[in-house]
């Protein structure tokens, strides 16, 4: 069984998974198991790819504290007042 990225199946996948939905619909009498698979399905794939792109996000923060804090703090800046000013307006 395979689900890529985007949400597509692989080619085994769906027959499979409605074979398992038919199952499921057979064992609790409910036609709507078929459509709660697909969707717990669906979640799982969102979660997986918000797990990617944190893990992204996560790497490129470690990245910029290495490389820009670290550099800055040999030559002797003080990494603990390190701020970003969010009130600056544009001064000419």
């Amino acid at each position: 069984m395979a689900i890529e990225t985007t949400g597509v199946y692989g080619k085994s996948t769906a027959p499979f998974l409605s074979g398992l939905a038919k199952k499921l619909v057979d064992v609790s009498g409910d036609p709507r198991e078929r459509q709660w698979l697909h969707q717990r399905l669906s979640l799982a794939v969102v979660r997986g790819n918000v797990a990617g792109i944190l893990i992204c996000v996560r790497a490129s923060f470690h990245l910029f504290i290495y490389l820009f804090v670290s550099r800055h703090a040999v030559h002797g800046m003080n990494t603990h007042t390190l701020q970003v000013d969010t009130n600056r307006q544009n001064r000419t």
